[in-house]
């Protein structure tokens, strides 16, 4: 029997890149909204050069991970998406996994053109404030225009990072929904 005739939601094939991608999915979710709205939140209350090592460290996982998911969930539902469309042609579960299949890929290009602004400026407020000390005007950011402040920036990436949960959380949610669904 062809896998192609087989029941399609009972194929190993099938089942494992619906468990991949939508615990891809539900990983870039988790990761990136506990970011916004777990621990960086909790770090309002450390001086800046604290706060911007916490940022850095929150960053660099998420830098090494979260590509890795969107592209094992882009991966996922694009397989889906060619099965579905072979098995039973256009259907909901088709549109579903196509919306999730877009979503978490997109992570990447959002990041990268979206954010990079942010990204580079938080990322130049490392270095400068790297050598900060207690008492230091840098520790207190003393005289940095309000916009600059390492609360502002950390505050303008958690916004834009929630952009990403938000995709994850969506293409989680298709690929669920596409999962039990019977035309």
């Amino acid at each position: 029997m062809s896998l192609l005739t087989q029941d399609w939601n009972s194929s190993p094939i099938v089942r494992t890149a619906q468990v991949v991608g939508i615990t891809s999915a539900f990983m870039i979710a988790g990761g990136s909204g506990y970011i916004s709205y777990g621990a960086l939140p909790a770090y309002k209350v450390l001086p800046a050069p604290l706060k911007i090592k916490q940022w850095q460290l929150n960053f660099e996982a998420g830098k090494a991970a979260a590509p890795w998911f969107g592209l094992a969930g882009g991966i996922s539902f694009s397989y889906l998406i060619w099965h579905q469309s072979q098995v039973a042609g256009p259907s909901r579960a088709l549109y579903l996994y196509t919306l999730a299949g877009v979503l978490l890929p997109s992570i990447v290009p959002y990041t990268k053109v979206v954010m990079k602004n942010v990204n580079n400026r938080l990322a130049a407020k490392v270095k400068e404030l790297s050598t900060a000390q207690q008492g230091d005007d840098a520790w207190t950011e003393k005289g940095v225009p309000a916009d600059d402040t390492v609360d502002a920036l950390v505050d303008q990436w958690r916004r834009l990072n929630a952009v990403r949960a938000v995709a994850g959380f969506v293409g989680g949610v298709s690929g669920l929904i596409a999962l039990v669904w019977r035309d």
